[in-house]
């Protein structure tokens, strides 16, 4: 969990009182490679921090082409963004290509956050 402060302080610094609660939303998870931390066609919900591994966000075609969009290696802050932010079905899948360790959160919940602590705010935007 110290790697997520790091990480957040290195975009933003934020009070202790703000990372107490930030810390009480993320929950760690592992996952073995080739899993899934989200698929198209579902509705994105969570953010995660990569704390290890990489992970790959691909699109797949009608043909069921797949065409790689970008990789994320550890550490690094992964969600199906365009979906957390319109509420639409995601159109990217985000897989893991090692055994991954993250911290998961809720994306509403820690947007939530904001009202309270504004500091939070700019680790958001980034």
């Amino acid at each position: 969990m110290e790697q997520l402060l790091n990480f957040i302080a290195k975009i933003s610094p934020i009070q202790e009182k703000t990372w107490e609660k930030v810390q009480k939303l993320f929950i760690q998870e592992k996952l073995v490679n080739q899993a899934y931390f989200s698929r198209a066609g579902h509705y994105a919900k969570k953010i995660a921090f990569l704390e290890t591994g990489i992970v790959r966000a691909f699109y797949r075609n009608e043909k069921g082409e797949e065409y790689n969009k970008h990789f994320s290696t550890a550490p690094a802050i992964i969600g199906g963004y365009s979906s957390l932010i319109t509420g639409e079905v995601t159109q990217i899948n985000l897989q893991v290509l090692t055994d991954c360790q993250l911290w998961v959160a809720t994306y509403t919940d820690f947007c939530q956050l904001y009202d309270t602590h504004t500091d939070l705010e700019r680790v958001g935007e980034d």
